[in-house]
């Protein structure tokens, strides 16, 4: 079961015009990638496989998903009867957001 990140903003471009926009989509581009990377950095490693699945895609102009697609990434995200979380997604969620947030209120 995969644990995923969205990255996307929701934006009145008609206020604020179309260069904007674009600086905007490379800022939630920027913003993904280097989520995979903080996700990829936090992580628990054990043979290497979980940080090789962990991905940053393109969903639409302004929305981008970083993906963990190991089977057990929801398991060692919120852990089980029998483990305990050793999360990774949601610490990176909260270290994109106040990176996106800063992002976005300069590309405006």
């Amino acid at each position: 079961m995969a644990a995923t990140i969205r990255v996307s903003v929701h934006v009145d471009f008609n206020r604020v015009g179309l260069v904007a926009r674009e600086r905007v989509a490379t800022a939630v581009a920027k913003t993904a990638l280097d989520g995979e990377a903080i996700a990829k950095a936090v992580a628990p490693v054990d043979t290497g496989f979980l940080k090789s699945a962990i991905k940053a895609e393109q969903a639409s102009t302004l929305s981008w998903n970083v993906t963990s697609y190991a089977a057990y990434s929801i398991f060692l995200e919120y852990g089980t009867r029998f483990m305990a979380a050793q999360p990774y997604m949601t610490p990176t969620a909260a270290r994109l957001r106040p990176i996106l947030q800063r992002a976005v209120a300069s590309a405006i």
